[in-house]
């Protein structure tokens, strides 16, 4: 995990499960947010069979947008780090100032970590959206 300042971190470590009470957020199961995205699928399925309507819409809808907001945390976590290394390559290139001249080391880093702060926030943004939200 990547500590960027200003509370950002950043983790290429994307757990399959995660049944601890500390870590990264399991992408498919997570212990301490009840997501199972597996298990809900098998229940919304059983529920469906036997046509428990109550059970479809309190239990399984409720635990599947959290599934998705696992998954759409994940994809934006893996888009945030692919931007970070885009621009860390593209910045590490020899960067001329609006004067002509060479950007300092200095200037360059502080380039690069707006530039991943941008992205952060960009994917924080998308992520934030709901996934479930209907469509007119």
């Amino acid at each position: 995990m990547e500590d960027l300042g200003s509370g950002f971190t950043v983790t290429t470590d994307i757990p399959g499960e995660n049944t601890e009470t500390t870590g990264a957020i399991g992408l498919v199961k997570d212990f301490r947010t009840g997501g199972d995205l597996f298990g809900n699928l098998i229940s919304l399925r059983d529920n469906l069979l036997a046509n428990e309507k109550e059970a479809i819409v309190e239990r399984d809808i409720p635990a599947l947008r959290k599934d998705a907001e696992h998954l759409i945390q994940h994809i934006g976590e893996v888009s945030a780090n692919q931007m970070m290394l885009d621009t860390a390559q593209a910045q590490a290139a020899d960067i001329e100032g609006e004067d002509g001249k060479s950007m300092s080391t200095v200037d360059k880093l502080g380039n690069i970590q707006y530039a991943l702060h941008r992205a952060l926030v960009d994917n924080r943004n998308f992520i934030q959206q709901d996934s479930f939200k209907a469509v007119d």
